[in-house]
């Protein structure tokens, strides 16, 4: 929890994302989410400060403890996702989602031993497209676990 509200603002700066606070009553705050030019894109109120305030700083410890650094976690919570679950969730960074897919494959499974020469004809696309169609979700490059 946060001591002061310098603490709190001190926090918020390390997600570059959120630009703006303001104060709507002593328990109810707002965040404004605005573009590189200052334009708003969304607006989120929320009624429990100190919900609001223990989540971030759980966000602020997990993104110090992220090997790939904050952005993976801003990414998440944009999502929807509670942070408390960032860890579990969290795949990587990938180029792709077929990257992605045959890393995981190949991970898991040796295709030329269990298929011989027909291992050749795997469908690494196909097999990408039914993954995310709901165990995973990539976004901005991130690649997370709906399962966690």
């Amino acid at each position: 929890m946060y001591a002061t509200r310098e603490e709190y603002l001190d926090a918020m700066d390390t997600f570059p994302k959120i630009t703006h606070y303001f104060e709507l009553t002593s328990e109810t705050i707002g965040l404004l989410d605005c573009d590189d030019e200052g334009e708003i894109i969304e607006e989120v109120i929320f009624k429990d400060l100190l919900t609001i305030l223990n989540g971030f700083e759980e966000a602020v410890v997990v993104a110090d403890e992220c090997h790939d650094g904050e952005d993976p976690v801003v990414t998440f919570m944009e999502l929807g996702h509670d942070v408390e679950y960032f860890e579990e969730a969290y795949s990587g960074k990938w180029d792709s989602e077929v990257e992605y897919a045959e890393d995981l494959i190949d991970s898991c499974y040796d295709l030329e031993k269990m298929m011989g020469s027909l291992s050749s004809y795997f469908d690494y696309e196909k097999f990408t497209r039914d993954l995310f169609i709901s165990d995973y979700t990539y976004c901005d490059g991130y690649v997370f676990n709906n399962y966690y």
